[in-house]
């Protein structure tokens, strides 16, 4: 996926319901975490920069996920930046503040963001429309058009139990605008997790947010020593067993939570269809299926492929019939290697005897 760079929008707009802030800012918010779970934090190989994954709809239409760095941005050295010198909207048509600086007119968030992992950038949404609610001292609702953003208030305590507000280095912006008179946007205290209000002048830390598209985590590999099990769930429903072999091994699919599967005329095998193992899982077993055509006969070819030896004897035994016949009973045996069973006339597809 090539990466897009586009045009970002700013609109002013009006909103009820869930477009206005809902309560004061003060207090720390109900459900609030100082340290981000384990389970939704994800590294990618060979980078140490921490993100976490807070929201998903890859199993949608326009199937991406929502991700949150889970640290500060710095840039060279500098932990902090200035909201912005001429207001309190994310506005990245203003160059040096914090949304300019973030979404540049050419090159990207890495020319000032040293620490912005880059194998995100053929990834992200660029055409996302991020909608922030009124503030509570009454500034108007808006919408920004653009790839990388910081939180709303709403995004945040829409995820609060998966962004923890601690860890940080430093108090860190909400985009939501707390007051037009008093110049002044919403952040969050990295000690305590309370909402406050700072003037669009000040320093404070920045955590980058994005939308990622659904390749990102079929063509991007993790680390998976530093990725949580609410990220391979995800991963797990979002994408197959097939998919994902370019990019893991399949051992390293096994302890993601995958199980290998195959389909023959819409008749999907997995590995634990193995019977007889006591650790069918653990034994690692690989399903592949070829499918053979002549002018003669069809064949389905089910091979399973071990890549754990122990605990597999020629005791295991798995038995199949044509789907139309139900006569002819086929044994699927259970040896050291690869084993090749040919089920021929089986038009209609295998079923389990």
């Amino acid at each position: 996926m090539k990466r897009k760079i586009l045009a970002c929008v700013l609109t002013l707009a009006l909103f009820s319901g869930n477009g206005v802030f809902a309560a004061a800012p003060g207090g720390t918010p109900q459900g609030a975490v100082s340290a981000t779970p384990e389970a939704y934090r994800f590294q990618l190989q060979g980078n140490a920069y921490d993100y976490i994954l807070a929201e998903d709809d890859l199993a949608s239409v326009t199937s991406r996920c929502f991700a949150v760095k889970n640290t500060r941005l710095q840039s060279g050295g500098q932990t902090t930046k200035v909201w912005d010198s001429a207001g309190v909207t994310f506005d990245p048509g203003h160059e040096t503040s914090v949304a300019g600086l973030m979404n540049p007119a050419t090159g990207s968030i890495r020319d000032t963001w040293t620490d912005f992992a880059p194998d995100f950038l053929d990834y992200i949404d660029y055409a996302h429309v991020w909608t922030t609610e009124a503030g509570p001292a009454g500034a108007s609702a808006y919408s920004t058009t653009c790839g990388i953003a910081v939180l709303s208030h709403t995004e945040w305590t829409r995820n609060i139990e998966k962004i923890g507000y601690g860890g940080v280095g430093g108090d860190w912006f909400l985009r939501t605008p707390n007051s037009v008179t008093g110049g002044q946007v919403l952040l969050v205290n990295a000690s305590a997790g309370s909402i406050g209000g700072v003037s669009f002048g000040a320093n404070r830390s920045v955590r980058p947010c994005f939308w990622l598209h659904r390749d990102f985590f079929k063509e991007v590999r993790l680390n998976l020593d530093a990725t949580g099990e609410a990220v391979f769930a995800v991963m797990r429903r979002s994408y197959a067993f097939e998919e994902l072999r370019g990019l893991y091994s399949v051992e390293e699919l096994l302890r993601m939570g995958f199980e290998p599967s195959a389909t023959v005329a819409g008749i999907t095998f997995r590995a634990s269809d193995v019977s007889g193992v006591a650790n069918a899982d653990d034994a690692g077993a690989e399903v592949r299926v070829l499918r053979e055509e002549d002018s003669f006969e069809e064949t389905y070819t089910i091979e399973w492929t071990l890549q754990t030896l122990s605990g597999w004897t020629k005791e295991n035994v798995r038995s199949y019939a044509p789907h139309a016949a139900g006569t002819e009973t086929l044994t699927v045996v259970g040896e050291t290697g690869t084993k090749q069973i040919d089920f021929p006339n089986a038009p209609k597809g295998i079923v389990k005897a």
